[in-house]
């Protein structure tokens, strides 16, 4: 009779664990994600997923924890740079910021992707259109969103290069100013303005630019003559090209690449025309770095 309650007993105390454990079952880690194999995530854009690029900044944390990341740059020589805020004794907390290499992975049995770090950090993340960012921890359930940030994170100018930054298509060069990228100001056209920039100067009426644009006399100056205006050639828009590779995305009629997308017979259109956003766009989330500008031109 001792034996069967001390075995009875024995039973209760391995249940009790079981059940307590089920009850927090929303909180607990996700083990699953934990021991999930992945393998690189080669095969570019045939799967129809956008892969993330450029800078992004917290805009939803999960809570207040260490393992939200408030900054993360993803430049498309695989190399990072990431920000945690960490607690302090005294203010002003400043961010503490690591980078390393990293690269783009896939579930070999699901549908998730992965940001793996050179340490082993692993986050699992969804892109959404509009470049917003959604991360975990693997061994974490909590999502954080990171979004787009409106600036471009740099240590040094060759970082803006890196991370499909839509460039102003004129004479200039990206600059890193208080870790922010920056283009210089568009400088002028050596001689002829207009000339230079493969337009013609014509007489100053109406029809005589039929088959062009007409150029702004201030950017597109015909060097001093009264009655001309400058004529310039209607610009070709972005095309699409490399639909399904690692090589998909926009670029200029001459074969130089705008950015990498996901735009396989995507349409693109001129749109702000008169503005200083003037330029050539498409749909959301399919431009460069997640927008729909695919780059600003006189288009108009």
């Amino acid at each position: 009779m001792k034996a069967s309650r001390f075995a009875l007993g024995f039973l209760a105390l391995m249940v009790v664990p079981a059940v307590a454990c089920s009850s927090a079952e929303s909180d607990s880690p996700d083990t699953g994600s934990v021991e999930e194999a992945d393998q690189d995530d080669l095969d570019g854009k045939a799967d129809g997923v956008t892969k993330p690029t450029g800078t992004y900044e917290l805009s939803k944390p999960s809570t207040m924890g260490s393992k939200d990341l408030t900054l993360l740059v993803l430049k498309t020589d695989k190399v990072y740079h990431a920000e945690k805020q960490v607690q302090c004794v005294t203010t002003p907390c400043d961010p503490v910021g690591f980078d390393g290499t990293y690269k783009l992975t896939k579930s070999t049995t699901s549908s998730k992707r992965f940001i793996r770090f050179d340490d082993g950090t692993r986050y699992e993340y969804k892109l959404a259109s509009g470049g917003k960012l959604s991360l975990r921890l693997v061994d974490t359930t909590p999502w954080f969103e990171m979004k787009h940030a409106t600036d471009a994170w740099c240590g040094e100018p060759t970082d803006c290069t890196l991370q499909n930054i839509p460039q102003p298509k004129c004479p200039g060069e990206w600059q890193c100013e208080a870790n922010t990228c920056s283009f210089s100001e568009c400088g002028p056209l050596p001689g002829n303005d207009c000339e230079a920039a493969g337009g013609s100067c014509v007489a100053l009426y109406p029809g005589s630019c039929a088959d062009g644009v007409v150029g702004s006399a201030s950017e597109y100056s015909c060097g001093g003559p009264v009655g001309v205006q400058c004529c310039l050639p209607k610009p070709k828009p972005p095309v699409c090209k490399n639909a399904g590779t690692n090589d998909e995305g926009w670029f200029h009629a001459d074969g130089t690449k705008i950015c990498a997308a996901d735009c396989a017979g995507l349409a693109v259109k001129c749109s702000a025309i008169g503005s200083k956003s003037e330029g050539w766009y498409t749909d959301a989330g399919h431009g460069c770095i997640g927008m729909s500008l695919i780059g600003w031109d006189n288009c108009g």
